[in-house]
């Protein structure tokens, strides 16, 4: 029997949950001086250090474990980072203790962020957009929360 939409995208909301629960123990390493991604640490905060100021207000959705956010903070924004694995924030906040993030745990299956519209001056995403269901409603919700001219 053919599953509805609602379901398939459940599921799908569940695996990509369960994918970087999974990931969590050594995705940092990924961001540590030599790892494959510790380029996106730079080319991110030369881009929002940019296009705004020290102390704004800035939102990492799809955080993983916090390297970019912390970056961040560490340049004087007000940072909260965002995820729907629960095993990446945990490990965001044991390995970035030192960094004054705001940490939030995301629904799998959320459909709006727990945050006033125009909260954020800006927004960071890295590797999550290939794993979202519906790109276009997850845009307008990042629009929603961004303060209007929020980069």
């Amino acid at each position: 029997m053919e599953r509805s939409l609602p379901e398939r995208k459940a599921d799908s909301d569940k695996e990509v949950r369960h994918l970087f629960n999974e990931k969590a123990a050594t995705w940092n390493q990924k961001y540590e001086s030599g790892g494959s991604l510790t380029f996106r640490v730079t080319a991110f905060c030369n881009l929002v250090a940019h296009e705004l100021s020290p102390n704004d207000k800035v939102l990492d959705l799809g955080c993983g474990t916090g390297a970019i956010a912390a970056a961040l903070a560490d340049r004087g924004f007000q940072v909260t980072a965002c995820d729907v694995a629960e095993k990446m924030i945990d490990a965001g906040k044991r390995i970035h203790k030192k960094f004054p993030i705001q940490w939030c745990l995301l629904h799998p299956d959320w459909k709006k962020l727990p945050f006033d519209a125009g909260s954020f001056n800006g927004l960071v995403a890295s590797s999550v957009f290939e794993y979202l269901p519906d790109v276009n409603a997850v845009l307008l919700e990042c629009e929603r929360v961004l303060k209007p001219g929020g980069y």
